[in-house]
């Protein structure tokens, strides 16, 4: 065989192999330290703090560190829904007396790291748990029966600029029959973007969000209702601001699937029963191979018909 002929063919199926591993996802870099965990994509760099500690989420763009966003899971109350608009208006609507708890006063514990890869080694996603540990009888809770509370942080190949975190609230007990239970948080932004905003059940805070689904489900009660609302600090500054989820009354275990992330809701694709919120469309494995082998097809033809016409030439 002439040595073009075998270096083009070479050189072709070099590319063909490296074709075949287009697409693949890298597998998120992620650690669990002391006190916290932090989970690096290309998109998006989350750090979740608490263990034994205030819970909270902090993160930012990979490429931009100076841009970041912290949502502290603040408080659990009960609220008397006076204005009956389903969300907690904290203008309007009653916190029912003795019912505040704030999640800093609970302990809490991270559970491993578990990351879901397929066949290929393709990255799938990633979970991890943040359990609260209750202390019954203890001043903030009263004499209301123990409960945990959990969140349940994943994130999907699908899009690494959001994770969803699913709120869990096991054994809770109202201490007012007509009361919706409000989870409160805390959010902090140390840069310039700070202004708020709210489209339907998505809160808008700089370039990064919070987007909540309007139902939960309850063990006992079944679907339940939910609000979403925010609010600013008493001197009206968004840089420090309040976003509510208010459950409305229920029984049983509930489970309900907010988001965080960058960017916004534009493209509004499920992903794993949370809201997508890519901001590119990744195209799939099937795509990216055959747009590679088309490539390796047209590679091996031109320099062959090339080589050939040029001997032809030659004789």
């Amino acid at each position: 065989m002439d040595n073009p002929v075998r270096l083009t063919i070479s050189l072709g199926l070099l590319l063909l192999l490296s074709a075949t591993t287009m697409g693949a996802l890298a597998v998120p870099s992620a650690n669990k330290e002391q006190g916290s965990v932090v989970v690096e994509t290309n998109a998006m760099t989350i750090k979740l703090v608490g263990n034994e500690n205030v819970p909270f989420y902090f993160f930012w763009p990979t490429n931009s560190p100076s841009e970041k966003y912290k949502v502290q899971m603040y408080q659990f109350f009960e609220a008397i829904d006076i204005d009956q608009d389903g969300t907690y208006d904290q203008d309007s609507d009653t916190i029912v007396q003795g019912s505040v708890i704030s999640l800093a006063s609970l302990d809490w514990q991270f559970s491993d790291i578990i990351t879901e890869t397929d066949a290929q080694g393709d990255f799938v996603a990633l979970h991890f748990n943040m359990t609260s540990q209750t202390k019954p009888g203890g001043s903030n809770v009263g004499s209301r029966a123990s409960f945990t509370v959990q969140f349940r942080s994943h994130l999907f190949a699908e899009n690494e600029a959001a994770l969803k975190f699913d709120v869990v609230v096991e054994g809770y007990e109202f201490s007012n029959d007509e009361a919706m239970l409000v989870l409160a948080h805390k959010i902090f932004l140390t840069n310039d973007n700070n202004e708020m905003k709210q489209s339907e059940n998505e809160v808008q805070f700089g370039n990064a969000f919070f987007e909540a689904s309007d139902t939960a489900e309850a063990t006992e009660t079944g679907t339940v209702k939910v609000g979403v609302s925010y609010a600013s600090d008493s001197d009206g500054n968004d840089a420090n601001a309040m976003i509510y989820l208010a459950y409305s009354h229920f029984s049983g275990d509930l489970v309900h699937d907010p988001t965080i992330g960058i960017g916004g809701n534009t493209a509004g694709q499920a992903i794993e029963g949370g809201i997508g919120n890519e901001i590119l469309p990744r195209p799939s494995k099937g795509v990216l191979l055959a747009s590679s082998l088309l490539a390796t097809i047209i590679f091996l033809l031109i320099p062959l018909i090339t080589y050939r016409f040029i001997m032809r030439k030659k004789h």
